[in-house]
């Protein structure tokens, strides 16, 4: 099975705005493991709203220009069932960054564009380094956790890391 979701943190806004934008309210209730199908939560400077499988947050299909132009967006969705997920840094409506990798055209896959944040480099030479000295390479896909590990140096989150 494995993880299918999406997520969008926001820096630079209330966690109220951020709700009333995206026209969610808050329940209230405190989920230790986010089962709704949509959960938010703060962490540090960040307010993190994650969409479970279907409803997962996606930036091209929603509106997301309010939350866009005054503020820091880090998006990231994972499909573990295709080993497909992606990353990617917005500042004041403009994608600054954006990472993506297909198992399905290669292990080593990812197709990188823009200017990326200091810890690219070591997070991606490290799990390329992993993947291409595995023993069982071609079963293992270190290069999936890329665009998750960028995410989470930025936000601080992780989709399967409790907080």
């Amino acid at each position: 099975m494995g993880y299918a979701l999406s997520w969008l943190a926001v820096k630079g806004m209330s966690p109220k705005t951020i709700r009333d934008e995206l026209r969610f309210r808050a329940s209230g209730i405190f989920e230790e493991c986010p089962d709704s199908d949509y959960t938010g939560v703060r962490l540090g400077n960040w307010y993190i709203i994650i969409g479970n499988a279907e409803y997962g947050v996606n930036l091209g299909e929603s509106d997301f220009s309010s939350l866009l132009k005054n503020s820091e967006v880090v998006f990231c969705s994972v499909e573990e069932h295709v080993m497909y997920d992606m990353a990617e840094g917005w500042r004041d409506s403009q994608q600054i960054w954006s990472v993506t990798h297909e198992s399905e055209r290669g292990k080593e896959h990812l197709e990188e564009r823009g200017k990326f944040p200091p810890d690219y480099e070591s997070i991606k030479n490290r799990l390329l380094t992993l993947q291409q000295t595995a023993k069982d390479r071609d079963i293992v896909d270190y290069v999936f956790n890329i665009p998750i590990e960028l995410a989470k140096s930025v936000t601080g989150f992780q989709h399967d890391i409790m907080i």
